[in-house]
């Protein structure tokens, strides 16, 4: 989110959404995969590169179109970009 929000006031705008804003607009529209309702959240704990981090669940195939899920579009030898990133 903040990479986001970086990017939007390098460009001279500002994108109007706090992190749990964009979780519940995700999750009313059926776009997350998984959360963490005990908790009362909209994100769900990962662990990534050794570290423990509160992240937005959602399915490659929600935010990826056809081109990015078919790992044959790429060159011999190299792995889909986000095996092991994105369950």
């Amino acid at each position: 989110m903040a990479v986001v929000q970086r990017i939007a006031k390098d460009c001279g705008d500002f994108i109007p959404l706090t992190p749990r804003t964009l979780g519940k607009a995700l999750h009313s529209r059926g776009l997350l995969d998984s959360r963490e309702e005990n908790r009362k959240k909209y994100t769900t704990r990962r662990n990534i590169q050794s570290k423990r981090h509160d992240v937005l669940h959602l399915k490659a195939s929600t935010v990826l179109n056809n081109e990015w899920n078919s790992a044959s579009n790429l060159e011999p030898g190299h792995e889909f970009p986000f095996d092991g990133l994105i369950a």
